[in-house]
């Protein structure tokens, strides 16, 4: 599904021009660096003042010295790889309880297909809580571990959300609910980790929509209610420990040995319960948490030094600028952007996405960034960009901006007045201005040619003021140098999940088109072939040719018929892929890489393309694609893979290598972090050079 929907103009001013002073020289770098100083401070003195123990440590904390970021997030000696995953079958989860619990009816709204066992202590055989669990962990059969207090009422879907925290996160170790009041509100979303060892709770009272607490993110630790920790993991760590009396601290100390070992802790606000009632707990047995508490961070990290809180360092922070939240099965671009986010994410990196002209929405799409781990900026808080920076009181560390009507007027002025020392990176999607110019050859359209030169000013504009500019192809880069000699630029090709092949070629049958059709290459190209080139397969081809994709206008619905199925969007496009023989891609003009190619080779499916379809794609005609040019040729490729076993399979074969060689999450992962590493930002250790 090409393009990322209507390319909207957003009237900002006038364009970045391409020459600028330098920022990082001068007078006004000391005056940024001596906002962005006090920011910092204030920030700091707000948490010291928030803490209970500010009468305590105050004279330590002005003695020392601000620290600097880690080189990376995740310490170069402590990089574990937890090759635990869940994927679509969480497998069988273990429910422990500190207590027998007469609330145990609560997990019935548990949802169907997940295989869970609830195990409980006999009554008073465990001096605390946490020897409770370990006791009862020690039944265990599960791969997973939750830990429930035995009171709080899960909402439906929790276990699978808590899940989900182990495929989205880097080295993830524990991942906990959000806890809600019997309000509505939040009582807890995850906790920071006071100096005196106490547990803060994240967003108290607070709705649970509250953008700042309803993504999934990596926290100091996760207060009692739900926890979920691999079993492996949790012998491995040896369970809690039984001298601590209150079970939240008790998980705290937990967290801390997980984290000084290169795990990460989670809150996972899609997994949300309903406290009932807090458990006893006197101000003896807390006093002794938080003292536990205190004594593991000073075991782990050295004295008087870890008065500074609980983690290292907050995860880096970028900021990515787009017109709408992706819709990743409508169209390419929003599964492009999907994917990037989630790469972010896997690099131990807090993404916040603004989608410029999409504030408003509160949907699925939302919900499901925010349970990989994204903070997207929607719900109504804000009216425009303006009002977003203003409310952000902390820099980003990096910012990227999607599109070339996004890169108008003032806006990459106004993000780096917010963000000075961000670097700003332009991702093009691909040269608008080189599909317009070829859609006005085709066409022999006088207006489109003229857009087409307005895009590449504006185009080119961005590309000379950015730091860095992200190209999808080798094709698309050879075009800026020739262009922008001076072009600092990086090709970063479209990411895909690799499903693999899914079925043999016997029960497979027809040919499949996929494209969203905002996108007016996509248009033009199915029915192009509708008009020229499936007739000449016509009664030689066992099966339909389906169409699949979003936004389907006139004269794409036009074309249904006996042997055309126009199927629209579909929510399982990898089994719309598992059952036919063929795609194609019969684009007569575009730009950058083509996602309904990349997605057919990622699921085994011999594609047949046009040149332009495989442009700068790393593509070779017989070996993983057909390339055709003309109706004949195209017909005569798709009846030959339609027929030919032995080719269909050969194709197949080398596609898939293709796709996870060049287009795989990983390869992209890898090439977003030789991009960061390029701007000097945070990388984990463990991620190899592309």
């Amino acid at each position: 599904m090409e393009g990322g929907g209507a390319d909207l103009p957003v009237d900002v001013g006038t364009s970045p021009g391409v020459d600028r002073p330098d920022r990082r020289g001068g007078l006004e770098r000391r005056y940024a660096a001596a906002v962005a100083e006090l920011l910092e401070l204030r920030r700091e003195l707000a948490t010291v003042y928030g803490s209970r123990s500010w009468r305590l440590t105050a004279p330590l904390r002005l003695l020392r010295t601000r620290p600097r970021r880690p080189e990376s997030p995740v310490p170069a000696a402590q990089a574990p790889t937890n090759t635990a995953t869940i994927g679509t079958d969480v497998g069988h989860v273990s429910v422990i309880a500190p207590i027998a619990s007469a609330h145990a009816t609560a997990l019935h709204g548990t949802p169907a297909g997940l295989g869970f066992d609830l195990i409980t202590p006999p009554d008073g055989t465990a001096p605390t809580a946490a020897a409770a669990c370990n006791a009862a962990a020690a039944q265990a059969v599960g791969e997973w571990l939750v830990i429930w207090d035995g009171t709080s009422a899960p909402r439906p879907g929790w276990l699978r959300a808590l899940a989900d925290s182990f495929t989205a996160f880097p080295n993830p170790g524990m991942a906990g609910a959000v806890l809600l009041d019997r309000a509505g509100r939040i009582f807890a979303a995850g906790a920071t980790l006071a100096t005196d060892g106490a547990l803060l709770p994240l967003g108290a009272g607070a709705a649970p929509g509250e953008p700042e607490h309803a993504f999934a993110a990596t926290v100091d630790a996760v207060l009692a209610g739900a926890v979920m920790v691999p079993t492996a993991l949790w012998r491995r760590f040896g369970g809690l420990d039984p001298q601590i009396a209150s079970l939240d601290h008790a998980l705290a100390e937990l967290a801390l040995r997980m984290q000084h070992a290169g795990f990460t802790v989670v809150r996972q606000p899609a997994a949300q319960l309903v406290r009932r009632a807090s458990m006893p707990e006197d101000a003896w047995s807390a006093a002794l948490g938080r003292w536990h508490v205190r004594r593991r961070r000073i075991a782990l990290r050295g004295g008087m030094a870890v008065l500074g809180g609980g983690r290292t360092a907050a995860a880096p922070r970028v900021l990515f600028v787009e017109h709408f939240v992706p819709t990743p099965d409508r169209d390419s671009g929003s599964a492009d952007l999907h994917a990037m986010l989630r790469v972010f994410v896997t690099l131990g990196w807090e993404p916040t996405l603004l989608p410029a002209s999409d504030l408003d929405r509160a949907d699925r799409y939302v919900a499901d960034l925010r349970r990989r781990g994204v903070r997207v900026a929607t719900g109504g808080k804000w009216r425009d960009v303006t009002g977003f920076l203003a409310s952000e009181t902390r820099s980003f560390d990096l910012i990227v901006v999607s599109r070339a009507s996004m890169a108008s007027g003032t806006l990459f002025a106004r993000l780096r007045r917010h963000s000075p020392f961000a670097p700003l990176v332009f991702n093009t999607v691909d040269l608008h201005f080189l599909r317009y110019e070829r859609a006005a050859l085709l066409e022999c359209s006088a207006a489109t040619l003229d857009e087409s030169f307005r895009l590449q000013q504006l185009e080119l504009g961005a590309i000379g003021s950015a730091d860095r500019t992200i190209l999808l192809s080798d094709a698309e880069q050879t075009l800026i140098e020739e262009l922008l000699p001076h072009a600092r630029t990086c090709v970063i090709p479209i990411m895909r999940d690799i499903p693999g092949r899914a079925a043999p070629f016997g029960p497979r049958r027809g040919v499949v088109f996929i494209g969203g059709f905002r996108h007016l290459p996509n248009v033009d190209a199915v029915v192009s072939f509708v008009r020229e080139v499936w007739p000449k397969l016509s009664g030689r081809i066992d099966g339909k040719l389906t169409i699949v994709g979003a936004d389907a206008p006139a004269e794409v619905r036009a074309l249904a018929g006996p042997d055309v199925d126009l199927r629209g969007p579909v929510d399982d496009l990898d089994a719309v892929l598992a059952g036919c023989r063929v795609t194609i891609a019969p684009l007569r003009f575009g730009a950058g890489a083509k996602g309904k190619v990349v997605s057919s080779l990622a699921a085994g499916v011999p594609c047949v393309v046009s040149p332009i379809a495989a442009e700068g794609m790393g593509l070779t005609d017989g070996l993983n694609v057909r390339v055709a040019a003309d109706p004949d040729a195209f017909a005569a490729a798709v009846l030959e893979l339609h027929d030919e076993p032995e080719l269909w399979q050969r194709l197949s074969d080398a596609g898939l290598a293709v796709a996870r060689r060049r287009f795989s999450i990983d390869a992209g992962r890898r090439l977003v972090a030789g991009l960061l590493r390029d701007l000097d930002l945070p990388v984990p250790a463990d991620v190899a050079p592309p």
